[in-house]
């Protein structure tokens, strides 16, 4: 039921808080979906599941606070996204296996991110080793003005 033959969701520029594997899981047509410039500060594990022609996604200037370990893995379908726009968020921390599900990302930003530092009074990005492991095919990522503070073999 619903607008199974929806391409493109367009709800930026709105005040969503949340949003939940429930969401758009009639959206199976779905090939872009924009949340940028909402209040989103989490997603929830299997918030894109089952959505299979969906290629791009952007996140972009929300509230986003972390990428846990799961957040993705698990999301059935999610083998046709090629582009994942999470910048200018308040991501201060990505776990290794946070991008887990996401095989085929060929484009992640992640500039202006980062968490603010009261102690030494600026933005902090921590990635955990193997964070990135799980996108074998990704040529661009953008880590730009995001108080990346280590760097390891790891890493990348």
């Amino acid at each position: 039921a619903g607008m199974v033959h929806l391409n493109v969701l367009d709800l930026s520029n709105n005040r969503l808080a949340n949003i939940t594997h429930d969401d758009f899981k009639d959206l199976t047509a779905l090939e872009i979906l924009v949340l940028s410039m909402n209040r989103l500060t989490s997603i929830a594990p299997g918030t894109f599941a089952g959505l299979h022609a969906l290629q791009n996604v952007s996140l972009y200037n929300n509230k986003l606070a972390s990428i846990e370990a799961g957040t993705f893995a698990g999301s059935d379908g999610l083998s046709a996204m090629e582009t994942f726009d999470l910048s200018n968020n308040e991501l201060g921390f990505i776990s290794e296996g946070g991008f887990e599900g996401l095989s085929n990302v060929r484009t992640l930003k992640l500039n202006y991110n980062g968490a603010f530092d009261s102690y030494n009074y600026n933005w902090l990005l921590r990635i955990e080793d193997g964070a990135f492991r799980h996108m074998p095919l990704l040529g661009f990522l953008d880590l730009s003005n995001s108080g990346v503070r280590n760097i390891t073999d790891g890493t990348f």
